[in-house]
């Protein structure tokens, strides 16, 4: 019988451990110490992506982790309104924000809820105090239902930073993954959140130089992961009919594959396709909302796709796109969509960024149009070459073979041996 189950009625500390099971109580640190962790710990993922959403660097990464780790992967808070939050709380008395969902033993998703606006008079500071209490005891009672009581926390949302306080465990990891205050819609608090977790975290991590150089001085314990490549799945070549929609689509087809948002050069795409006609520039990924695309009979928006119908629509594309500004966000990205584009085998062209290698037969850097334009005529002769295309893709999914998520997770994993002995 679990000591916890025993001791409510009869000492201080049973009370403590009530109240954690309620989300009334965080255990302070010394106590957390002495409890069992479970095999081989657990990770509180606070991620800056939605489970279901655009397949990115989290559930890459946390995915893998769970073959070796639990992981609790919190998606970013579901905001509600004051009296749809008085309803959940009839409905999941024991878990705010929705059921637990489970991907496999290891994984599970929770979407935590916070309030969506001002209630009862406060202002905007007071409603952020009341979010990370709110959605730090969702944590807690979620946490305790599981009977993980030391996990370690990994950062992926600035937005989680003031929750951290609400919580205990075994460590804190920053994996940095962007310029989030450089993003438009950034909150105003996102440089401070991040200043505070560099100094708070006991591990960072960083998937591109510009991030790792910037940060270095903040934080003494740096690594610099890159993103990567999801091979064998973008690497799958089975499939010998081309999806319904692509037939209608003219050859040849250049293909974006990623987020149709404000990092996108418009101007570019928008000119490159009244330039060549004959050209078929095909897009895949959700777009952000209110952006404009351009209007033009030969740039094909098809919106969202299944990450795992990606592979199948890549193999029907020629060439591949990175078509990106220059500007804050950008030039410290580095995009997944490059490393997913060599694992299918596929030439790329794209804006030369600081984290884009030069691969000579497979990869075209351009600073402006003009570039960008002879890239894609040279790509294009590449792909129309039956023996150059062979080459080509070889060289491609060899580069991207020695730079997949499975590597970079071994190379984390050591990262959590020698940090927090897990």
């Amino acid at each position: 019988t679990k000591f916890y189950g025993l001791w409510p009625n009869y000492s201080g500390f049973g009370r403590m451990i009530r109240d954690y099971h309620r989300g009334e109580f965080h255990l302070p640190q010394y106590i957390v110490s002495q409890l069992p962790a479970r095999v081989n710990g657990q990770i509180a993922c606070f991620s800056s992506t939605h489970w279901q959403f655009l397949w990115q660097r989290p559930q890459q990464i946390m995915q893998r982790l769970s073959s070796y780790y639990n992981i609790l992967y919190v998606d970013p808070p579901y905001p509600v309104s004051p009296v749809e939050l008085a309803e959940r709380e009839k409905q999941y008395p024991e878990n705010l924000g929705a059921r637990l969902k489970s991907i496999q033993n290891s994984l599970k998703i929770l979407t935590p809820v916070k309030l969506a606006i001002n209630a009862d008079g406060m202002d905007n500071e007071d409603l952020a105090r009341e979010n990370a209490r709110l959605v730090g005891a969702q944590i807690r009672k979620t946490l305790a239902r599981l009977h993980w009581y030391q996990p370690l926390l990994w950062v992926y949302d600035l937005a989680a930073v003031p929750i951290l306080t609400e919580l205990t465990g075994r460590g804190v990891v920053y994996d940095c993954v962007d310029s989030f205050a450089a993003f438009s819609w950034a909150d105003p608090h996102t440089s401070d959140w991040e200043r505070k977790l560099l100094r708070r975290a006991d591990v960072v991590i960083t998937s591109a130089r510009t991030l790792y150089q910037e940060r270095r001085e903040e934080n003494p314990h740096i690594y610099l992961i890159p993103n990567a490549a999801d091979f064998e799945h973008f690497a799958k070549t089975s499939v010998t009919t081309e999806p319904g929609e692509l037939r209608k689509i003219p050859h040849p087809r250049l293909a974006f594959v990623g987020a149709v948002y404000e990092w996108l050069d418009m101007k570019l795409l928008a000119k490159l396709a009244q330039d060549h006609p004959a050209w078929s520039l095909v897009m895949i990924g959700p777009q952000q909302s209110g952006l404009e695309l351009p209007e033009v009979s030969n740039l094909y928006w098809l919106g969202t796709r299944e990450y795992k119908l990606l592979p199948w629509y890549m193999q029907y594309f020629e060439v591949m796109l990175i078509p990106f500004l220059h500007n804050e966000v950008t030039d410290h990205a580095n995009p997944i969509k490059f490393w997913e584009y060599l694992a299918a085998g596929k030439p790329v062209v794209a804006t030369r960024l600081p984290e884009i290698p030069p691969i000579p037969g497979v990869t075209w850097l351009c600073d402006n149009y003009h570039q960008f334009q002879e890239g894609c005529l040279k790509a294009l002769k590449v792909a129309a070459d039956p023996i150059l295309r062979a080459e080509t893709s070889e060289k491609a999914r060899n580069f991207a073979r020695i730079n997949s998520w499975d590597e970079r997770c071994r190379i984390i994993r050591g990262i959590l041996r020698d940090h927090f002995n897990m």
